[in-house]
């Protein structure tokens, strides 16, 4: 449960790792479009380079297997001993339109490994078919269905990437504001917390992001917000209120063009009396923790979130973070971010 620092130099693998995103994934995304049938072949080849790179890999020891819910599916994950009463509810990243569950088991096996709790990985429905609403249907319906299957509320850690964090975000909001029980903590890696993109690392990392442009940001947020929406609470969780949320654990990449919308949204928890554990990993790219068969900081990333669940476990989260603030205040990367004191 001791805090980990974050290391100040990027090591060898993750600058070579870099700089194959910028050669390879960074001028493909470029060209991204929202029409239906170039979603379908980007969504083909995202899923066969997850593949060619085995970044939905398993080890032998790791058992999955699917779960039928109302309109959807969950994927459970479970390394061996885990335990039978803890949870982790996962909620996968793809800009609403990507992915699934099992292209997201390199965060979610080692997170069952890591923290010996089963991991549920929810498979919800995605645009442009869907739209937010139902996903944030299925985001409840599937909490809910741990609460039924004997999970406590306080053994359950919701977590999520990209626009999975946006996901954990409004499903927290949701639950607090119609009186239903909320989970213990949060894990929010590189949470795309505002559709209409006023972050300003949008324009400030557009060229140091190995991974994304934010053009090609904007052009997924205006898919789901109108120039008139920008205050919908629904597309950007970040300008709704905070105040009564859990605990919160939140990883970015310091060069990401959604930096600033993972710095906004600790900000606005510590604002409104959350506890929250933030930090800005040096040159990491979006949801670092999903390369970690490639880059050595992605595993020790996984380190530092076990300690924060295990504060969580041990009812010191207030000690945690402040150790954690202790260890971490003068490292170059907070940037300004207000860590609670």
């Amino acid at each position: 449960m001791t805090p980990h620092k974050i290391p100040h130099r990027l090591s060898v693998r993750a600058n070579a790792f870099n700089w194959m995103l910028r050669l390879t994934a960074k001028p493909a995304i470029y060209f991204f479009d929202d029409h239906p049938v170039a979603l379908k072949t980007f969504d083909t080849i995202y899923s066969q380079a997850c593949t060619l790179l085995q970044l939905n890999h398993t080890p032998k020891a790791i058992r999955t297997y699917t779960e039928k819910l109302t309109h959807c599916e969950g994927e459970w994950v479970m390394a061996k001993g885990v335990s039978a009463d803890k949870v982790i509810y996962y909620l996968h990243g793809g800009a609403y339109f990507l992915s699934s569950p099992k292209l997201h088991r390199s965060i979610t096996w080692r997170l069952s490994s890591f923290n010996r709790r089963c991991v549920f990985a929810l498979d919800y429905r995605t645009a442009p078919e869907h739209d937010i609403t139902d996903c944030l249907e299925d985001a409840i319906d599937g909490y809910q269905h741990l609460l039924k299957s004997g999970f406590k509320p306080e053994n359950i850690i919701i977590a999520g990437d990209s626009a999975g964090g946006h996901l954990s975000l409004l499903t927290m909001q949701y639950l607090r504001d119609h009186g239903l029980p909320l989970p213990a903590a949060a894990l929010l890696i590189s949470p795309w917390t505002d559709l209409s993109c006023e972050s300003d690392s949008l324009h400030h990392n557009n060229l140091r992001d190995p991974y994304f442009w934010g053009k090609a940001i904007r052009k997924m947020g205006g898919f789901f917000a109108d120039a008139g929406e920008t205050e919908n609470p629904l597309l950007s969780p970040v300008k709704a209120s905070f105040a009564g949320l859990p605990p919160m654990m939140i990883l970015v990449g310091s060069i990401e063009v959604l930096r600033d919308d993972a710095r906004r949204a600790a900000r606005k928890a510590l604002a409104e009396g959350v506890s929250v554990c933030y930090e800005e990993w040096q040159d990491m790219p979006h949801i670092f923790p999903f390369f970690s068969a490639y880059i050595p900081e992605a595993r020790r990333a996984f380190k530092h979130m076990s300690s924060f669940i295990s504060a969580v476990d041990a009812n010191q989260v207030a000690w945690y973070v402040r150790e954690h603030q202790n260890l971490h205040d003068d490292h170059p990367s907070y940037q300004g971010v207000a860590i609670p004191t």
